[in-house]
C-alpha cells in the first residue's frame, strides 16, 4: 500500500478518502470486507492493479463478502471435552 494520500492507492481512497474508484456498489462491497479484516489482507482477494470487468468484479466482491461473513458466524465449540 501507499502512503495513504489521495489517488495514492485504490484501497486507501475507497475506505479513507471516500473517494469514488470502481463504482458506488464495488467500493461499498470494499469498505464492508474492511469491517471484517484488516484492510492489508483485501490484497489477497483484489488484483488492484487489473480488476475484472464491473459487473464480474462487484460479484466476485458480493461473494467474498458472504464468504466472510458466514466465517464470522459460524459457532465455534472451544470448550474442552468433558
Amino acid at each position: 500500500m501507499g502512503n495513504g494520500r489521495p489517488y495514492d492507492h485504490p484501497l486507501t481512497d475507497i475506505i479513507n478518502h471516500r473517494i469514488l474508484t470502481f463504482s458506488e456498489t464495488a467500493d461499498d462491497l470494499i469498505r464492508q470486507i474492511a469491517l471484517l479484516i484488516p484492510p492489508q489482507k483485501i490484497d489477497e482477494y483484489v488484483n488492484w492493479q487489473s480488476p475484472p470487468p464491473i459487473a464480474e468484479f462487484e460479484a466476485e466482491l458480493r461473494t467474498i463478502l458472504t464468504q466472510l461473513r458466514d466465517n464470522a458466524t459460524e459457532p465455534t465449540d472451544e470448550r474442552e471435552p468433558e
